[in-house]
């Protein structure tokens, strides 16, 4: 009983981390990796590129807002 006990707590353990790695976005390199393997059309970007390329699309949404804004 105490054996399923610490294999029930252990896989909540387990389970919980992957969602507050999936939700945070930790993760993503790896879920980019996974994607990647089936398209064979590129080789896969290393891990600070893919974050330089994830930071850059990020803020590129919000430089957006305001490009149009000044007036000449």
């Amino acid at each position: 009983m105490t054996r399923l006990l610490l294999d029930l707590a252990w896989w909540l353990a387990a389970r919980g981390w992957r969602f507050v790695r999936a939700w945070s976005g930790d993760d993503g390199y790896e879920r980019y990796l996974a994607a990647q393997a089936w398209s064979e059309t590129t080789a896969p970007l290393s891990r600070a590129a893919y974050f330089d390329a994830y930071l850059e699309a990020k803020w590129r949404r919000y430089s957006a807002c305001g490009r149009f804004s000044q007036s000449d």
